[in-house]
């Protein structure tokens, strides 16, 4: 078990927007390391109303971070969009750059994933006609799409929505929502 002591060294290195992270997240935190921040916090001459406060934006930023990430994902239109079309490097850096400036990673990510998936569909379509002279071969591109979709629908989706929740947990924002 972490003694006071340790606390108060451990606290005395962090930052003062880190240390409100800890006071705001009551539940990641036990009551001592909290009690601890917060004697950090006056120590640095902060007030108490000015810890509530900060404490309180400190945590709708975290709360802002969770809600871009990982509750608005592309809707079905974007992922055909880059399924289909927008593989293309200059096209898509300039439907992708606007979710970098606003921070938003899932959108990114899941732009990335259709686009890459859209590219190597799109390969495969034109080996297999290449390869049978069938018509019916195109079909492979659309059907890939479909695989991409339920894929990501049922796993891919998720899994980004964990890695950001350890994030979320581990306290790591990026810079932009600190």
């Amino acid at each position: 078990m972490v003694t006071e002591e340790e606390l108060r060294e451990q606290y005395a290195k962090m930052t003062t927007d880190e240390l409100l992270r800890v006071v705001s997240d009551k539940s990641g935190y036990t009551e001592l390391a909290i009690a601890v921040a917060k004697k950090e916090l006056r120590y640095r001459k902060v007030s108490e109303s000015e810890i509530e406060n900060l404490s309180k934006i400190v945590h709708d930023r975290e709360n802002k971070f969770w809600m871009d990430n990982c509750l608005f994902d592309l809707k079905i239109l974007a992922k055909l969009a880059y399924y289909f079309i927008l593989w293309l490097p200059r096209m898509r850096y300039y439907y992708q750059n606007n979710f970098k400036q606003e921070g938003y990673l899932l959108k990114l990510n899941q732009s990335n994933y259709y686009s890459l998936l859209g590219v190597v569909f799109f390969i495969l379509t034109i080996i297999v006609s290449a390869s049978t002279g069938a018509l019916i071969s195109l079909g492979v591109w659309p059907v890939g799409f479909i695989i991409t979709y339920l894929y990501d629908l049922f796993y891919n989706k998720q899994r980004q929505i964990n890695n950001f929740q350890k994030i979320k947990e581990e306290g790591e924002l990026p810079i932009e929502y600190l």
